[in-house]
């Protein structure tokens, strides 16, 4: 029965990824984004009046067995800040976030995300993400890294919004420059605007090939299939997260930066006049 769940699970998680792979660039044409749509995408992934805690859990499988090779456990503290008179009509989300990869049954952990050669916890890392409307679309820019170490992220994202049932409903699908690593990602989001105070619901799922994971059979494809949703605290998340938060983690990665312009000083950036 187990074996049977695991095959249905994962045939249900194929046929969201070749599904989903038109229609959100459909659903993207037929109804654009706006600026309610863009509050409520900034919203979903982090707090506005103080930063947001999110759990993440997730499986990765490999293809097309549907066999465990990994499940992750992960946290990560978001918040979102509108741009204001100096950046008017655009939203920023400043975030800190980590996975771990651990072994199936043991619990042993694998790797680390964002560095997975990292044998410790990595220096805790800093993104910026800003998003503007350019008509009806939704236009991404973004920086991450530590001080003295910044890269420029490349989002080649498409990305829909709807409105079903009076929620809002966002689909993203990424396809990176380079397929050899990931060439293909899917997220969803489903956010309940107003003071119904209901979180939102997040799925993630990414084709991946392995090569570079040391911790994943070499030139395998694999499925990594992820969720997150805020949580109230610490005492939330899985027990080796909270360790790692409470314990050994570098104390920089349980804050985040009050202001934009701090995120941006953090970085060792000026904040940009008018956005980048």
């Amino acid at each position: 029965m187990a074996r049977l769940r695991h095959a249905a699970r994962r045939l249900g998680l194929l046929a969201l990824l070749s599904a989903a792979a038109v229609a959100p660039a459909a659903r993207a044409h037929e109804r654009g984004f706006d600026a309610a749509a863009l509050e409520a995408w900034a919203l979903a992934h982090g707090g506005r009046d103080a930063p947001r805690t999110y759990a993440y859990e997730g499986t990765v499988y490999d293809l097309p067995s549907g066999r465990i090779l990994a499940t992750l456990d992960g946290w990560q503290l978001a918040r979102a800040f509108p741009g204001g008179v100096a950046d008017p009509g655009a939203w920023y989300v400043v975030r800190r976030a980590f996975l771990l990869y651990r072994a199936p049954g043991s619990g042993e952990i694998l790797a680390h995300y964002p560095d997975v050669r990292a044998s410790r916890m990595p220096v805790p890392s800093l993104s910026i993400v800003r998003y503007v409307l350019r008509g009806d679309r939704l236009v991404p820019t973004a920086v991450a890294g530590v001080r003295g170490a910044i890269r420029d992220v490349s989002l080649p994202e498409q990305l829909g919004a709807a409105r079903e049932d009076g929620a809002w409903v966002f689909r993203r699908v990424l396809t990176p420059p380079d397929p050899r690593q990931k060439p293909f990602e899917l997220t969803e989001i489903v956010a309940q605007p107003g003071p119904s105070g209901a979180a939102p619901r997040i799925r993630f799922a990414m084709t991946k090939v392995a090569d570079n994971w040391g911790f994943l059979p070499a030139g395998g494809r694999h499925l990594l299939h992820l969720s997150w949703r805020p949580v109230a605290g610490l005492e939330a998340l899985a027990p080796v997260v909270r360790r790692l938060l409470e314990e050994d983690a570098p104390p920089a990665l349980g804050t985040l930066p009050a202001t934009l312009d701090a995120a941006y000083g953090e970085l060792g950036l000026p904040r940009p006049a008018g956005g980048r």
